[in-house]
């Protein structure tokens, strides 16, 4: 694992109840909120792809068709919202 540890653990989902209460572990959080935090990694990865095609199509050679390439991120992008809607709207009653 490269980096520190803090560095590296900075974007993690808060789990803190667990430390504080062990036996009261919330299988069903833990795993929404996995869920939700993967969504939104896929959301930001797919914008810095947006980016780098915007500011510099010239550098991405695999990719001859830019509009094409950018259409693809923002359809990663529609997906994972969407996802994250659906565990919001029918899994989760308070959401950060």
């Amino acid at each position: 694992m490269s980096g520190d540890y803090e560095s590296h653990y900075i974007n993690q989902p808060d789990i803190t109840y667990i430390e504080e209460n062990p036996m009261s572990c919330n299988l069903t959080q833990i795993t929404l909120s996995a869920l939700r935090e993967s969504a939104l990694g896929e959301i930001s990865k797919a914008k810095a792809n947006v980016e780098i095609y915007l500011h510099n199509p010239a550098g991405i050679g695999e990719h001859s068709d830019v509009l094409a390439a950018i259409q693809e991120q923002i359809d990663l992008i529609a997906k994972a919202e969407e996802r994250i809607q659906v565990i919001d709207k029918y899994f989760v009653a308070d959401h950060p």
